[in-house]
């Protein structure tokens, strides 16, 4: 029985070769490494400064009535766009 994962043959057919280190007993699927590596490969081209940005000049927690309020404004905006729906009849 082979190990899992590419052989060599296939390996000499790629242009670059890609080492994710891992713990000793981990693995990561083809998933994984694509959402990894489509990560890093953002950051490179990431030009945000690494601090944080401010988006004015005073910044409060909302409070319980203004996330209701959020809430309650963004279903009925989906309900009336058609976004939702109810079912009409019931699965037996």
């Amino acid at each position: 029985m082979s190990a899992p994962g590419l052989d060599n043959e296939e390996i000499s057919l790629a242009d670059a070769v890609i080492t994710i280190p891992t713990s000793e007993f981990s693995s990561l699927n083809l998933g994984q490494a694509v959402l990894l590596i489509g990560y890093e490969w953002f950051r490179t081209g990431d030009d945000t400064v690494p601090a944080r940005i401010e988006h004015g000049p005073v910044h409060r927690k909302p409070t319980r009535e203004s996330c209701f309020n959020c809430s309650s404004i963004s279903s009925a905006n989906c309900w009336s766009a058609a976004f939702c729906f109810r079912r009409t009849s019931s699965h037996p």
